[in-house]
């Protein structure tokens, strides 16, 4: 019997194998380079965690023990004859400022105002008919400055005005005064420089 002869096939399709030694060789090979890269990752990631770790902390001055450096007081040196001081060490003075006014202390104003009768009071008979006595009514005011402007009133009646040279006012005239019995009432009122208020009596005793 004759066994039919198998086909010769071309080179390039007959599969070609690998030796067995060959295989071997490239396993270790990318072992050791999968080894090395996980080495060099391990590095790169301590070297990171090194660098920002240790550069977050501020820079610390080491202790230095007191004892160790001795301790020099410096004076401050005087200014020689002639020659002005630095500037930011002048040495504090001594003298105390005088206050500061206010403005109320600066602003003229009445400091005394008063309102006299003269007599005072009277003693006589008592009229039938109404009579009235004479008296003599003096005004004096004192003003904090000279030459100010003096405005008052009597009685409410009209207002005065001057202007003195000087920090007192004197004013005084003639009035009349009822004859009868009983007191009698005059009012000073102030109202420049400032308000001020007064009162003066007269007092009839009939015998």
């Amino acid at each position: 019997m004759i066994e039919p002869e198998e086909p010769s096939r071309p080179v390039w399709l007959t599969p070609e194998k690998d030796p067995e030694p060959a295989a071997e060789g490239s396993r270790q090979t990318l072992l050791l380079v999968g080894g090395g890269a996980v080495v060099l990752v391990l590095v790169a990631g301590l070297a990171a965690f090194a660098l920002f770790s240790g550069g977050s902390e501020p820079d610390r001055p080491h202790a230095r023990s007191a004892a160790a450096e001795p301790v020099v007081a410096v004076s401050p040196a005087e200014p020689a004859p002639g020659e002005s001081a630095t500037p930011g060490t002048a040495a504090p003075s001594t003298a105390k400022a005088a206050p500061t006014p206010t403005p109320t202390q600066n602003k003229p104003r009445v400091t005394t105002a008063s309102i006299s009768v003269e007599p005072a009071g009277m003693t006589g008979p008592c009229p039938r008919v109404p009579r009235s006595v004479r008296v003599k009514v003096t005004v004096t005011i004192t003003v904090s400055t000279p030459e100010v402007q003096v405005r008052y009133t009597v009685d409410g009646g009209k207002e005065h005005s001057a202007t003195p040279q000087s920090k007192t006012y004197t004013d005084s005239w003639e009035a009349e005064v009822r004859r009868a019995a009983g007191t009698s009432t005059s009012t000073l009122k102030v109202t420049a420089p400032s308000a001020a208020s007064d009162t003066a009596t007269f007092t009839y005793t009939c015998d």
